[in-house]
C-alpha cells in the first residue's frame, strides 16, 4: 500500500514565493502610483489657487479677502460687512474688516467664492481657532491640513523673503503646523518650483508644535535653512507658496 507524503516540494514552495513577491510588488507599485497622483494633485491645486488669486486682481484690483467694499458688491451674500470685507491694505492680514475685526485670511476665501471665480470652503472662526475644510479648503496633503493664506515673511533667509499672499499648507488650528514629509513636500517643490526648500514661491521650513520647532524637514536648527531631509519619513514640514 503506498502512502501520500503531505508538504510542498522546492519547486511548488519557489513557485509560492514568486507570487507573493509579485503580489507584494505590485501592492508597492500601487501605492506609489497611488502617491504621485495625489501629489500631483496637490501641485494642480495649488496652481488653481494661484491662477484664481490672478483672476480676481485683475477683475476688482485687490487681493481676495483685502477687498474693502465686499458687502457693497455681494450684498447678503456675504452674511454681514465683517464677514465679507477687507481693509484695502494690499496685503492679506489678521486684521481687516474696515475696523470690525475678521481675519482677511478666511475673509479670502469668502471672497473667491462669491465672486464666482473659485469655490472653496471659508468662513470665519469662532475664538481664533480654524479647521480645514470648514474654515479654510483641505488640502491633499491629509485630514486636517489646510491652506491658510496670509502675507508673510516669516520663514527666516529665503529668496523671496516675504510676499502680500502667501499659501500656507499647515494642520488645523494652527498655521506653523506640520503637514508633511520633507519627501513629499519636496516633490510637489520640484513638480511647481526648483525644488530647493529656500528659494522660489514653493518653500518649506520645520514644522512648529506648541511653541517648539519639530525638527527634520530641513537641515539646520530652528525653522531650518537647509535642503531637504529626504531620508526622513515623519511629518514635519511646513510650507507656503507665495501668491502675490
Amino acid at each position: 500500500m503506498n502512502k501520500t507524503q503531505g508538504g510542498f516540494t522546492l519547486v511548488e514552495m519557489s513557485i509560492v514565493l514568486v507570487i507573493i513577491g509579485l503580489l507584494v510588488a505590485g501592492v508597492l507599485a500601487g501605492n506609489n502610483l497611488i502617491q504621485t497622483v495625489r501629489l500631483t494633485r496637490i501641485a494642480a491645486d495649488i496652481n488653481e489657487i494661484s491662477a484664481a488669486t490672478n483672476i480676481f486682481v485683475d477683475k476688482y484690483y485687490y487681493l481676495p479677502g483685502d477687498h474693502p467694499e465686499g458687502w457693497t458688491i455681494w450684498g447678503n451674500e456675504c452674511g454681514s460687512v465683517v464677514d465679507c470685507n477687507g481693509n484695502g491694505n494690499g496685503a492679506i492680514g489678521n486684521g481687516g474688516g474696515n475696523g470690525d475685526g475678521p481675519f482677511e485670511s478666511f475673509v479670502f476665501w469668502i471672497q473667491l467664492s462669491l465672486s464666482g471665480i473659485l469655490e472653496k470652503p471659508g468662513a470665519l472662526p469662532c475664538c481664533g481657532s480654524f479647521t480645514a475644510g470648514e474654515h479654510v479648503p483641505e488640502s491633499g496633503f491629509g485630514k486636517g491640513v489646510g491652506y491658510y493664506v496670509i502675507a508673510t515673511g516669516l520663514f527666516g533667509t529665503r529668496s523671496p523673503a516675504s510676499s502680500n499672499a502667501a499659501l500656507r499648507i499647515s494642520g488645523s488650528n494652527n498655521a506653523f503646523a506640520p503637514a508633511a514629509s520633507p519627501a513629499d513636500a519636496w516633490t510637489v517643490d520640484k513638480k511647481m518650483d526648483d525644488g530647493n526648500s529656500r528659494t522660489g514661491r514653493f518653500q518649506a521650513a520645520n514644522g512648529e508644535l506648541g511653541g517648539n520647532y519639530v525638527s527634520g524637514c530641513i537641515t539646520g536648527g530652528g525653522q531650518g535653512n537647509g535642503p531637504y531631509v529626504l531620508d526622513n519619513e515623519e511629518v514635519v514640514c511646513r510650507m507656503l507658496y507665495h501668491l502675490q
